[in-house]
């Protein structure tokens, strides 16, 4: 059996603090295969951005950080010029095979029109996987 690459956005790694989900023990639930969390450099320099905005983006930070931390491999990504972070999302999962765990309903979509597989939040509670074959 394979193990599953799982690519985490920003968007991702702020769940647990928006909306009181425990991404690990969901992600548990809804792959039930062997998986790897990734997490690109470009999506923690974002998430350093976030935190100059004040203490609520601070704490933010410091869950995500937490979370990279004990659970995640960083890849070392840069952006290309001109490259959106989502562009880059898809074109990183497309090189390493890997299913984008996003909360992002435009890069949803972007995805879907790729072919590349998701994880997202259902209903606000809830962890689904849209088009991955293990």
């Amino acid at each position: 059996m394979r193990r599953v690459k799982v690519l985490m956005d920003t968007n991702f790694l702020l769940l647990p603090f928006n909306e009181g989900v425990n991404i690990i023990s969901e992600l548990d639930r809804v792959l039930e295969v062997s998986y790897e969390l990734l997490v690109p450099s470009f999506c923690i320099e974002e998430l350093r951005r976030l935190s100059t905005r004040g203490a609520k983006y601070q704490r933010m930070y410091s869950l995500a950080m937490q979370i990279i931390d004990r659970h995640c491999r960083i890849i070392e990504e840069e952006l290309k010029p001109d490259e959106k972070v989502d562009d880059a999302l898809i074109r990183l999962a497309k090189k390493l095979g890997a299913v984008v765990a996003t909360g992002d309903a435009e890069l949803r979509r972007k995805l879907r029109l790729e072919g590349v597989p998701i994880i997202y939040l259902r209903c606000g509670k809830k962890l689904e996987v849209e088009g991955l074959t293990v």
